[in-house]
């Protein structure tokens, strides 16, 4: 069966393996999604995209960095060509480099990243937007785990001030960020 409509369903099934650390399999629903994909839409469509960000999620889970980094490039690249550089898509492939890096232990190009993912999410939604705070989370453990203290305690504080003046001080999020 080659029906694009399979594809969404060998995504789940690979998204599960993955998590369940099964990567032979995640990576073999994966690739015959991207396979259906290019063969229905051709190699510059956006749900091969999609594809490609899938297999690359199965690459980085197996520390595969090298396969990883390709595969999320290609995605980047075909996500901005048709959907522009500033798209919050963009910023979701952009934060799967930074972990690439992360893991090949290439800060300087990782917060490089972090810059422009995070130039993207407060232009499309605002200073104070979850997103935003779920950002500074982020930025704020890459920092502690660089041993940069004070930058991590920024980071942490805005991600709290943000879920405070948005979900308000009872909500379970606010406990997460404690």
């Amino acid at each position: 069966p080659e029906h694009f409509m399979i594809a969404p369903v060998l995504d789940g099934f690979s998204n599960v393996y993955r998590e369940e650390g099964n990567y032979e399999k995640a990576l073999n629903y994966a690739k015959w999604s991207l396979k259906i994909r290019e063969n229905c839409f051709g190699p510059g469509h956006l749900a091969v995209a999609e594809s490609l960000y899938f297999v690359g999620w199965v690459y980085l889970h197996e520390e595969n960095y090298a396969d990883a980094d390709r595969l999320f490039k290609r995605a980047l690249a075909l996500i901005e060509t048709i959907l522009g550089g500033n798209h919050p898509s963009v910023a979701v492939c952009l934060d799967k480099l930074i972990e690439v890096y992360m893991g090949q232990r290439d800060y300087a190009e990782a917060l490089r990243l972090f810059d422009r993912s995070f130039g993207i999410k407060k232009e499309v939604y605002g200073q104070s937007h979850l997103l935003v705070a779920n950002s500074h989370e982020a930025f704020g453990e890459f920092q502690q785990g660089l041993g940069n203290y004070e930058m991590a305690w920024k980071a942490f504080g805005l991600c709290l001030q943000i879920r405070l003046d948005t979900l308000g001080k009872e909500h379970p999020a606010i406990a997460n960020t404690l």
